[in-house]
């Protein structure tokens, strides 16, 4: 629900300009294809870049197809030149509408990155944008790369599961993306977020429903000094309970004087329906090859094995037997393993599947995107599928593995951001069973000491806590420097340290200005009807049957493959030689949104699915079944009387940017006209039309025609002028919830004009709202789109 949620919040704004900021497993990447294709099929937008680290390309690559079908196209150096080739241009960017790429690849190639942003965008979509590093007067490349992309795209997406770790002034340049006229000054930023803990700890009373002192309400007036404000404080006033009054002043504090609606976070706390973690720690004695090495540095003595031979430490290192045996004990589960460096994952596969006989896959980033693919289908497999997993730390980015529920950490990361990607490759959302946590480790080592202090002092392997990254930045050296003199009691007062600082930033975090995002982020039960909607779309099989009466008319051919599946391809009669979004040797689809989830390779046919849609478009605009002439067999009414049904299409042309498409999108007016021109539509339905009529001989429809031409145009004539009638109405309404909307934004930006400069918006607020109203009344029109003529037969 929170998903949807942040979707159709973020999608009805003019411009979505917002950070995703859910912790990890939450999904943030469904998030944006949600947006990104709500603001597609609206029309409001036409273009998009998405823009992400190299690991995750495939991830949205594969996200963005299979879930939204949405026909992202990957643009590399390799794919850049051969568009250039194909399409006789400089700039592959202005040739195609929706565009993946890796943001060090631009980095890397000004040439590209250069044709990029001549392009236009309407929508920019970075993924791990706590990345993009920045301190006042020393941008990092990639964030003046990302910043001169935001200039020029109306909306912009912006995902991290840290928003706060690189610390205030990172998190000020990533909302400067987002609204550069509001977040422009560094110091009145952080004066701003310090003085809105007290704000937000007012909130948290409005969020709760209880009551204010009277000292309280006056600073909540001062605070909010519009209008409408204004008079929810006073119905506060007079009614204490008023839920609604609270909720919404709560808001806008939240807007007003926080981060608004520019930040979405949510966190496991606040969703429910996730696994528990369990972790078993796995104490092994280290064997005498690595005390050998005499290793210094804490990492070299973190993956001791990167310093021996290969053959040595995959016969003596305790952690490889203990692996081995375990996988031989559970032969019926699968197991994720998860390895530091490449060499060791490569290592440790070939030892488990040459001589231990265990069917396993390497998976890393030296692979290719066919061969990860290849590893990790493999591993999805339920029959003849591999047992184990081997991953590198990099190789594992970006991969979800739900279906497996043991994880394997050969060593530890010697992050705790890392530490949480790992378990979230298992904890996410569409994991059915509890996370079960293996850490096999060398005692009295150094592998030792990292897990104490992840384990004892921030219970990490089974909570996560929006605190951990930043507890962990700020003792990681005193925590380097323990170990560096092997100072058990410093080590112990380390983990008593970290505890402390974790109970007081989670204190301070689920109150005051987190629990405002909380309530911001995760909405209310208003989301309810659209996930009704959702799930009664997914029960409906008039789609289906639909469609099977489009394939036939245009003669496609639908083969059953298995329950529920079948195979769509071109037959021997078909129209026009082709059908929209169907290749020549067709493709295996189906209705059923569990089955295409579970199947990569068929294609789930809903109405949003391309195939679908342009099916509809090429009916719509071919005429094919527009008009139709009938016999109404029905004794209650006298033979030779006429009935019109007319389906007319009201709609409003106007610039997307505007956005009437949402208020008066193309309308159908179902008509039922007598031969005295009264309507009786509401009186008779489609369908019980439809029992009563036969249909008329080809060669009988002229003549009959030329007999009733005149009392035909007449109902038209009459038809037109209760469409009028009819098309003023849809208009008011629309003008109406126009006016509300802008009125409603312009009083918004109004309440903030105090904190910036925020005329400039004001003004052209009220420019869109007044071209908004007069496009509404000059362009709404109505046009004929189906005709049923019925004469009545005893």
């Amino acid at each position: 629900p929170h998903q949807f949620h942040i979707a159709q919040t973020v999608s009805r704004h003019a411009e979505a300009r917002v950070m995703l900021a859910d912790e990890v497993g939450l999904g943030k990447t469904i998030e944006a294809g949600l947006i990104a294709h709500q603001l597609l099929i609206s029309g409001k937008i036409s273009r998009i870049i998405i823009l992400v680290p190299d690991s995750l390309v495939h991830q949205w690559l594969v996200e963005m197809r299979r879930r939204f079908n949405m026909p992202v196209r990957v643009l590399d150096n390799d794919q850049c030149e051969a568009l250039c080739e194909q399409q006789d241009t400089d700039n592959p960017f202005m040739h195609e509408q929706l565009v993946l790429c890796s943001i060090q690849f631009l980095l890397h190639n000004q040439r590209w990155a250069n044709a990029a942003l001549d392009s236009p965008w309407d929508l920019l979509i970075v993924d791990e944008a706590h990345h993009l590093a920045w301190q006042p007067e020393a941008p990092s490349p990639a964030y003046s790369l990302v910043e001169e992309f935001s200039l020029k795209a109306k909306s912009l997406l912006l995902l991290t599961a840290t928003p706060e770790k690189e610390g205030p002034e990172s998190h000020f340049a990533q909302l400067h993306l987002l609204d550069p006229l509001r977040y422009q000054n560094l110091p009145a930023f952080i004066e701003q977020q310090a003085r809105f803990n007290d704000i937000a700890l007012m909130a948290e009373r409005l969020i709760d429903h209880q009551s204010l002192s009277g000292d309280q309400l006056n600073q909540l007036k001062q605070l909010l000094q519009d209008e409408s404000s204004l008079q929810l404080i006073e119905q506060l006033e007079n009614d204490q309970e008023d839920s609604h009054a609270a909720t919404t002043l709560a808001t806008r504090l939240l807007d007003q004087h926080g981060t608004g609606r520019a930040l979405f976070r949510n966190t496991r706390a606040s969703i429910s329906g996730f696994p528990q973690r369990q972790l078993t720690r796995v104490r092994l004695q280290a064997p005498e090859l690595y005390t050998q090495l005499g290793l210094a540095s804490f990492l070299d003595q973190l993956y001791p094995e990167m310093h021996a031979p290969e053959v040595e430490w995959l016969a003596q290192d305790p952690r490889v037997e203990w692996l081995l045996e375990t996988l031989k004990q559970n032969r019926g589960q699968k197991f994720l393993v998860i390895c530091h460096h490449k060499d060791s994952a490569c290592a440790l596969q070939a030892h488990l599947h040459f001589k231990g006989g265990i069917q396993c896959s390497a998976f890393h980033e030296d692979l290719s995107l066919i061969e990860r693919d290849r590893s990790a289908a493999w591993f999805a497999a339920e029959e003849d599928g591999a047992q184990a997993l081997i991953c590198s730390e990099i190789g594992s980015e970006g991969r979800n593995f739900q279906f497996c529920h043991n994880l394997v950490m050969f060593d530890l990361p010697g992050s705790i951001d890392l530490l949480e990607q790992r378990i979230g490759r298992l904890d996410r959302i569409g994991q059915q069973e509890d996370i079960q946590i293996f850490t096999p480790y060398l005692a009295d080592t150094q592998q030792q000491h990292l897990l104490n202090w992840y384990d004892e002092g921030f219970n990490a392997f089974t909570k996560t806590e929006a605190s951990h990254s930043v507890v962990f930045e700020n003792l990681q050296d005193d925590f380097h420097q323990a170990i560096i003199h092997m100072d058990n009691s410093a080590l112990e007062q380390l983990i008593n340290t970290t505890q402390t600082k974790i109970a007081e930033l989670h204190e301070r975090f689920v109150h005051g200005r987190n629990r405002l995002l909380e309530l911001h982020s995760r909405g209310d039960d208003s989301v309810a009807p659209l996930i009704e909607a959702v799930l009664e779309s997914d029960d409906d099989p008039s789609l289906e049957f639909y469609m099977e009466q489009v394939f036939n008319a245009y003669g496609v051919e639908e083969e059953e493959l298995s329950e529920n599946i079948v195979l769509i391809r071109p037959g021997t009669s078909l129209e026009h030689n082709s059908f929209p979004n169907l290749p020549e040797d067709g493709v295996s689809a189906t209705f059923e949104r569990d089955i295409a989830l579970s199947r990569e390779d068929i294609e789930f046919l809903s109405l949003d699915h391309p195939m679908v849609r342009n099916a509809m478009d090429m009916i719509i605009t071919s005429g094919k079944g527009s008009s139709v002439m009938s016999l109404l067999k029905n004794k209650q009414i006298k033979e030779g009387t006429i009935l019109l049904e007319a389906l007319f299409i009201v709609e409003c042309p106007a610039p997307a940017e505007l956005q009437l498409g949402q208020l008066l999108p193309a309308t159908p007016v179902r008509l039922l006209l007598d031969q005295q021109g009264r309507d009786i539509s509401k009186a008779v339905t489609t369908d019980a039309l439809d029992k009563q009529l036969k249909r008329v001989k080809g060669d009988l429809i002229t003549p009959m025609l030329k007999e009733i031409q005149d009392p035909v145009l007449a109902m038209l004539n009459k038809g037109n002028s209760l469409m009028e009638q009819r098309k003023q109405a849809l208009v008011e309404n629309a003008q109406q919830r126009f006016r509300d909307y802008w009125e409603n934004e312009k009083q918004r930006l109004q309440a903030l004009s105090h904190l910036d400069q925020q005329d400039k918006a004001i003004h052209n607020v009220e420019k869109r709202l007044q071209k908004g109203l007069a496009l509404l009344a000059k362009n709404s029109q109505y046009r004929l789109d189906g005709l049923r003529i019925m004469v009545t037969i005893s």
